[in-house]
């Protein structure tokens, strides 16, 4: 399974997703990228430096938890399993 399966599922609908965290315990957590399912993006300041964008980090997804309803991010080698299928090494 590749990173464009794993994001297209996500944006398809929910996918539960397992993952080692820093401290080496496990999560599990109920997660989505599907746009009718996330919050609404708040609006634009009117002050434009406070608008700042971060780039898109290679080693990491930011992801909507539905159970905690916020947002959450997991590293891709720490990835362990997506939809019960099993993924020993990450995703590369």
């Amino acid at each position: 399974m590749t990173r464009e399966d794993i994001i297209a599922k996500l944006k398809e609908g929910f996918v539960s997703i397992e993952f080692d965290k820093v401290d080496g315990t496990r999560r599990v957590m109920l997660a989505t990228l599907q746009e009718e399912s996330l919050p609404p993006v708040p609006p634009a300041s009117d002050n434009a430096d406070a608008v700042k964008t971060r780039p898109t980090p290679t080693t990491s997804l930011a992801v909507f938890d539905m159970d905690a309803a916020d947002w959450r991010s997991f590293r891709w080698d720490r990835l362990r399993y997506v939809d019960g299928v099993d993924l020993p090494n990450g995703v590369q």
